[in-house]
């Protein structure tokens, strides 16, 4: 017979005493659009890379500016992500998701005036807002809402997926819309090379709204767990910030690494390869595409949280190896860049968010092993994080992860505008994950998970 722990207040044990529990799953047509919503979210932070450099040349900016225009976006998103807590906890979930494509609307508008208003502080403003309106938190919690414990992993690799294809995707768009003014000869201050990507993403905008409007099913909140009955036991109170605060570190460096390299490799393609801002939409498109299947391998089947993220911060440090401003001509000189990313991502995507391996000891009355096997999609560092809260506190201290993460990508991609591209980029790189290789195995017993919090539970942040 199963039986939960005295006290128990995680769900998932709760859950166990009832052995037919029927598995929750979201609506096809549901979650297709709310990963719709991510894709174009996420899409719409990479678009304007391409074009970042001459659009804020043309309202009066620097060159070194373009990686705040890139930036800010990611900050805000991530100075935004540790208050969702109340929203989250007092509205509908498709209210909200409605709302967030209201604010994305006004500020993909505002990105695309800024042209005509003539001033670098329309489009930062802009990029602020669409960047408040953004995040990972929105996706993760519909999935930990609408999906039973035995599949959530499952079904957050669909997230992952999503967030990937979408930094893809962006560059590729918004080099073509490039290509098409500039065919079309539009170049008025209202519609331009600079401003469609605004005009199109306000459509999209609207276009998902009206999506959600119509097909997105309100996922039922799950109760509190002492709502279910039961006294909560030491272990499952109080935020164990001494033991969080640590691993937060690992998780801001590398999405630093992962924002300084998008900038960086913009900057090198225009300035260094010559190539035009299709060619270099292209190549960094490419890059992210090729590189973003990795993350669903199942490597923490096969390896331990700290050990992982040593791992692939060496292998990020092997990636910067290929960027160095070696004597090649530039077609070569292409090449062995490309080959540095796709290693230095597929470091970036292992170290940064892997979910924990399940706990197969844990009772489940329909355990089914192609679930557990697919449990890893993304890297180790978000790991730690997640396993060092009990579950009554995990939704607001990964959403406390998320903002870390984020605020590391702006702050990589506004650091990567001051750096000239080359030799001096490289060293930025080795010196971060050096440091932070260095800084793992000093804290390496610090760097632990507690026997009581050490579940299968998802590393996303959960509702």
């Amino acid at each position: 017979m199963i039986t939960a722990d005295y006290g128990s207040t995680d769900l998932k044990d709760l859950e166990a005493i009832k052995p037919n529990k029927k598995e929750k799953r979201p609506p096809t047509s549901s979650l297709l659009v709310v990963l719709l919503q991510g894709v174009m979210q996420v899409g719409g932070f990479t678009a304007i890379i391409p074009t970042a450099t001459m659009y804020v040349k043309a309202v009066g900016g620097s060159a070194s500016t373009a990686g705040w225009l890139v930036g800010i976006t990611a900050l805000g998103t991530g100075l935004m992500q540790p208050f969702l807590g109340y929203p989250l906890k007092h509205y509908r979930l498709k209210t909200l998701m409605l709302a967030l494509c209201g604010f994305n609307f006004v500020g993909w508008i505002l990105y695309a005036l800024g042209d005509l208003s003539g001033s670098l502080a329309t489009i930062m403003v802009a990029r602020v807002i669409t960047g408040l309106a953004g995040g990972p938190t929105w996706l993760s919690t519909y999935v930990a809402r609408s999906t039973s414990t035995e599949l959530r992993s499952h079904y957050m690799q669909y997230v992952s997926l999503s967030v990937g294809l979408g930094y893809g995707i962006g560059p590729f768009i918004g080099g073509a819309l490039y290509a098409i003014c500039s065919s079309l000869d539009c170049d008025g201050k209202v519609f331009n090379k600079y401003t469609s990507p605004g005009w199109l993403w306000a459509v999209f905008a609207v276009v998902v709204a009206v999506l959600l409007q119509t097909f997105m099913v309100e996922p039922p909140v799950a109760k509190k767990p002492n709502a279910l009955g039961g006294a909560p036991s030491p272990a499952q109170t109080g935020i164990p910030w001494d033991r969080i605060l640590p691993i937060l570190p690992i998780v801001f460096a590398v999405p630093l690494n992962v924002g300084s390299w998008e900038v960086h490799t913009a900057m090198l393609a225009e300035t260094r390869f010559g190539w035009s801002v299709v060619a270099t939409a292209l190549y960094l498109g490419g890059l992210n595409v090729v590189a973003a299947p990795t993350g669903l391998l199942p490597v923490s089947n096969y390896v331990e949280d700290r050990r992982g993220c040593l791992l692939f911060f060496g292998a990020m440090i092997a990636g910067t190896v290929f960027f160095w401003s070696y004597k090649l001509n530039i077609a070569s000189r292409a090449v062995v860049y490309g080959v540095g990313a796709v290693v230095f991502l597929i470091g970036a995507q292992f170290a940064k968010a892997q979910r924990p391996r399940p706990n197969l000891n844990t009772p489940s009355p329909r355990r089914r092993p192609e679930i557990h096997a697919s449990m890893s999609s993304q890297g180790f560092g978000w790991a730690l994080v997640s396993k060092q809260p009990p579950p009554i506190h995990r939704s607001y201290v990964m959403a406390c992860n998320a903002g870390a993460y984020m605020l590391g990508r702006g702050t990589g991609a506004t650091v990567a505008g001051y750096l000239p591209p080359g030799d001096a980029f490289a060293i930025w790189l080795v010196a971060i994950d050096a440091a932070a290789i260095l800084y793992i195995l000093l804290l390496w017993n610090r760097l632990t998970v507690p026997k009581e919090n050490n579940s299968s539970e998802s590393t996303h942040v959960p509702a």
